[in-house]
């Protein structure tokens, strides 16, 4: 099961955006998520920075969780801080193409040469989701 935050509540500051993030990242990780689909891109795509201080709560929730965070290239740019944290608290990640073409789908070279930049690419094996799910609570 894949889950994402799409959109934050509208004439928020960006410290309230920050929030309301969180939040909806809480209820998400309760419905029993694997996979938190293209973290942060919400931000990204609501022409705001990136929040590099929601890192290591993100992180700590994912890997709290056993939810993985998703490596996603489509009109997206995924951070490789929060990768690498994620990836040192012991989580796991998962590699999306949020195909909208069938030409998408399974492109994954952009997530491959990611992973070569942050030295993981050996080791995939061992930091990629498995195909176990989890019960749901």
């Amino acid at each position: 099961r894949l889950g994402a935050i799409h959109f934050l509540g509208n004439n928020l500051s960006f410290e309230d955006k920050k929030r309301d993030f969180m939040c909806r990242l809480d209820a998400l990780l309760d419905s029993g998520i694997d996979i938190l689909a293209h973290p942060f891109r919400v931000f990204l795509k609501g022409g705001m920075p990136i929040p590099e201080d929601l890192f290591e709560p993100v992180a700590e929730k994912l890997v709290c969780a056993g939810v993985a965070a998703e490596i996603n290239f489509h009109s997206n740019h995924p951070q490789p801080e929060f990768v690498k944290l994620v990836l040192k608290k012991g989580g796991r990640i998962s590699f999306g193409t949020d195909s909208h073409h069938l030409y998408e789908a399974g492109y994954l070279t952009p997530h491959y040469e990611f992973c070569k930049m942050l030295d993981i690419a050996g080791k995939l094996d061992s930091l990629l989701i498995s195909g176990k799910t989890r019960k749901i609570k």
